[in-house]
């Protein structure tokens, strides 16, 4: 799949700044497909990563969409 493709391109290089988006994107895919609990543990994850950069404007944003 291209987003996992990403996701080790992304580890090889370093590019730590793009996991995040890459977990949204996922988590929209999931969305699509129905599958609510993937959506979930996307968001949750890119929310993690989010959280370690100190980027606190996307996490305001991912606690949005993940609700109470």
């Amino acid at each position: 799949m291209a987003l996992n493709d990403a996701l080790q391109l992304i580890e090889e290089t370093l590019a730590r700044i793009y996991p995040p988006q890459v977990h949204e994107e996922r988590a929209k895919l999931a969305n699509l497909r129905g599958d609510h609990a993937a959506r979930g543990r996307e968001l949750r994850e890119a929310d993690r990563l989010y959280v370690e950069m100190g980027a606190t404007g996307h996490v305001e944003r991912i606690a949005g969409k993940l609700g109470p």
